[in-house]
């Protein structure tokens, strides 16, 4: 159980990270006077909420290996810019007419969902030869 709040919790503050990298580039791009304000602030937090429960159905899949897991990856970040992509345009972050907007929101969400799990993934990589180096050394010799 600790594992899944460990996760959920890694899930909130990268989702709340390119939101908000997301919204900050579409400012500076198509809304330079524009501004945040309380409300605007609350709604990113709670899209990110959003987006740490489909983090739940994934931690209980991925018990999974090898390419099943990418499977379910991709999955988790399909549905992750999907949430993120609805509340933007509910919350009128974007519009839905103007697509490089949508574009521009998509791309940093999306890479740094990428970078998370790739430096998970090497992470516990480096974690299992740690733990077979070990397994090795003290029954093998």
């Amino acid at each position: 159980m600790h594992g899944i709040w460990k996760e959920m919790i890694r899930s909130y503050f990268t989702a709340t990270t390119g939101i908000v990298i997301s919204l900050y580039l579409v400012c500076l791009l198509f809304y330079p006077d524009g501004a945040f304000s309380p409300p605007d602030i609350g709604r990113i937090l709670l899209t990110a909420f959003f987006c740490t429960l489909p983090c739940v159905a994934i931690f209980l899949l991925k018990k999974t290996g090898g390419k099943r897991i990418i499977i379910f990856e991709v999955g988790y970040l399909t549905t992750v810019i999907v949430i993120e992509l609805c509340c933007a345009f509910l919350w009128g972050w974007i519009s839905a007419d103007r697509y490089l907007e949508a574009l521009v929101f998509i791309v940093p969400i999306a890479a740094i969902h990428i970078l998370g799990m790739l430096i998970k993934r090497h992470r516990d990589k480096s974690l299992t030869d740690q733990i077979n180096d070990r397994l090795k050394a003290r029954y093998h010799t």
